[in-house]
């Protein structure tokens, strides 16, 4: 037996992985339903492992079906309560969906599990924003700008971000 190999492997640890990295690879190639087909299979193999479920709802996001997103990244998050992504990803949710509160809420939890991922900062200056909380959306602006020096961040452009710091702190002193 040791060499061979025997097929199915009958690990739902190794179906499961075996299905992520599909699911992945189709995400890759901007097939966002095979992707999702891969990522529940993943899921079905093994419902306890948080990065699956936070890819299944990435695939959910591209299909435009939040509610099954929300879920997903709810149920890494249980998984695992430490990892700020699904967290992240769970709030830009809310963020799209104009659920504030929520939004505000989800990246504050984030802050509080990893307060130097910038990324959280900057999307919870737009939560503050939108809700024409300036004053907060500035030092949370700021707060994103001042950690991306040192833990980048794909989300956004220091240099734009601090551009439009400027001109929110202009519309405060303007009556």
């Amino acid at each position: 037996m040791i060499g061979q190999q025997i097929w199915p492997p009958s690990d739902n640890k190794i179906l499961s992985r075996r299905d992520y990295v599909q699911g992945m690879a189709a995400s890759f190639k901007g097939d966002p339903s095979a992707a999702l087909q891969f990522l529940q299979d993943s899921v079905r193999y093994d419902g306890t492992w948080a990065p699956a479920y936070n890819e299944l709802g990435k695939a959910y996001v591209r299909l435009k079906d939040h509610d099954h997103a929300a879920d997903s990244y709810r149920k890494a998050i249980d998984l695992d309560p430490k990892w700020v992504f699904p967290q992240v990803n769970l709030a830009g949710v809310y963020l799209h969906d104009k659920q504030w509160d929520l939004a505000e809420q989800g990246y504050l939890k984030a802050i509080q599990t990893d307060g130097t991922y910038a990324t959280a900062w900057y999307f919870l200056a737009q939560t503050y924003e939108a809700q024409k909380r300036r004053a907060d959306a500035i030092a949370a602006y700021e707060k994103a700008v001042q950690l991306a020096a040192t833990r980048p961040s794909s989300a956004f452009k220091p240099d734009i971000v601090q551009r439009h710091v400027e001109k929110l702190k202009s519309k405060l002193l303007t009556p």
